[in-house]
């Protein structure tokens, strides 16, 4: 869960963007060594900015993961 949303209890926009990076975070985990787990951690590592405002919009997220090969 978002921690602004733990903390506010809204969910937004924002927030649905940092937990797809959270899902993103343990698939990286899971695929660790293969050359997707690399493409996977920049990814995520967007998605969770600290600063929502600086979050990757979900269109670029799935625009980008339509570009990965597994």
């Amino acid at each position: 869960m978002c921690p602004r949303v733990s903390l506010r209890g809204a969910v937004t926009y924002e927030a649905d963007v940092y937990s797809l990076g959270r899902l993103l975070q343990r698939v990286q985990q899971m695929l660790a060594g293969q050359p997707v787990s690399c493409q996977l951690a920049l990814l995520d590592s967007h998605a969770l900015v600290e600063d929502p405002r600086h979050r990757p919009s979900l269109v670029t997220l799935t625009a980008v993961l339509h570009t990965l090969t597994l």
